[in-house]
């Protein structure tokens, strides 16, 4: 039982190193880019990263990976910001014209308005990790995005969850913010997706199998 706990316990820190060291690519992924043309590249290459990680584990190399990735996909990572921060920005003036809206119709676009928000959000939590796995289109890539992220409800619960308790805990110690802070929101994230996506191919298969049977 000790032996079995210090294992855990030298796995669970071996985890925090990597942690810390994945933030400090990000970190210099954003730099690279001079801030804003660098901020999306190195959050696409971070969590490419992650899933490099998860397939191959230990035979990882994380530096090559991350900066490989972060040129490579450097004009489609801006691009999906780009899109998301336009789509942000028109919700956003949309939700104060609903708010001075005065009209028997404004019950109608707050319906609409949150709908539309929920799908935003959805997509965007899902857009890295499905790019990431699947190296798809711009436009597919957005699209399967919002229709894994809708049709696999429990994990996006999960991932929503998780990050909000990050933001608490951050509160409450805000010394790790600048050392783990963006590293663990893009592994948790890259992980849930990822069983996310496992679940939902599984699914297709085994409905794919009950046609063809039929």
């Amino acid at each position: 039982m000790k032996h079995a706990n210090s294992n855990r316990l030298y796995q669970f820190l071996e985890w925090v190193m990597w942690m810390m060291y994945l933030n400090i690519l990000w970190m210099a992924g954003v730099l690279l880019g001079i801030g804003i043309f660098g901020l999306f590249p190195a959050i696409l290459a971070l969590v490419i990263t992650i899933r490099e990680w998860r397939m191959q584990g230990d035979q990882v190399k994380f530096t090559k990976v991350f900066f490989s990735a972060w040129k490579q996909h450097f004009f489609i990572a801006n691009s999906f910001g780009l899109i998301y921060l336009l789509i942000g920005y028109i919700l956003y003036i949309d939700f104060y014209w609903i708010v001075d809206l005065q009209s028997s119709l404004r019950v109608l676009f707050v319906v609409f308005f949150f709908v539309f928000l929920i799908m935003y959000i959805v997509s965007f939590l899902y857009v890295f990790p499905v790019y990431a796995h699947f190296k798809t289109s711009f436009i597919k890539t957005i699209k399967h995005a919002t229709i894994l992220g809708i049709f696999s409800p429990f994990m996006t619960i999960m991932i929503i969850v998780l990050i909000i308790g990050l933001q608490y805990l951050w509160r409450w110690i805000p010394g790790l913010i600048p050392v783990i802070s963006i590293s663990v929101i893009a592994f948790l994230t890259t992980r849930l997706a990822l069983i996310a996506f496992e679940q939902f191919e599984s699914k297709q298969q085994y409905l794919n199998k009950k046609i063809s049977n039929q």
